[in-house]
């Protein structure tokens, strides 16, 4: 990515063919998508700067983007999941004093939280961190249960940047009681 590579954000069907997949992204961009609205919209990011947009695709085949604003501009919002009523978002956060643009260090450290999501009025507000900010620790890929009562993801060790020592990582996945606030271990390692 940082020698001017692109991340590309396609739409297919799941008994489509290789081929079939529809372009939706601006290619001349870094953008990674994320969740999905029921409308079709995407929510996706943006690099350099880091920006969060819900993305339109377009019947002619070009986007649509719509910027999502937030409280805490500048920090990079990473692998955002919507949840099922569509009203919250959980995602991996790097405030930008820890970001790493040169290796784009983006699984760790982060911290997970979740935010209030209005679609409608393009914001994300009222955040509430889970984990904290640990470079001895990764916590990544967050992930809603079906009645929204949980957040998960996997928490496990950080590894060195690429080129170093390789490191044997190993994880666990973690859930977090919206009703309690209490963070529960729900995996072996």
């Amino acid at each position: 990515r940082a020698h001017g590579a692109s991340n590309r954000i396609y739409r297919t069907s799941p008994d489509a063919q290789p081929g079939d997949e529809q372009l939706l992204s601006d290619p001349t961009h870094i953008e990674e998508g994320y969740s999905s609205l029921r409308d079709g919209r995407v929510i996706m990011r943006r690099e350099f700067p880091p920006k969060v947009f819900l993305l339109t695709p377009g019947d002619d085949g070009s986007p649509g983007y719509e910027e999502i604003s937030y409280p805490f501009e500048g920090a990079l919002l990473h692998r955002i999941t919507v949840s099922p009523s569509e009203t919250k978002v959980a995602y991996m956060k790097i405030e930008p004093e820890n970001l790493d643009p040169v290796h784009l260090r983006i699984y760790d450290p982060s911290v997970i939280a979740y935010a209030d999501f209005d679609a409608e009025n393009l914001r994300i507000d009222n955040e509430v961190e889970i984990t904290q900010y640990d470079e001895s620790t990764r916590d990544w890929y967050p992930a809603w249960s079906a009645d929204e009562k949980l957040i998960i993801w996997t928490h496990g060790v950080s590894c060195p940047v690429l080129g170093a020592e390789p490191c044997e990582a190993s994880g666990v996945v973690m859930g977090y009681s919206l009703e309690t606030g209490i963070t529960t271990q729900i995996s072996s390692r």
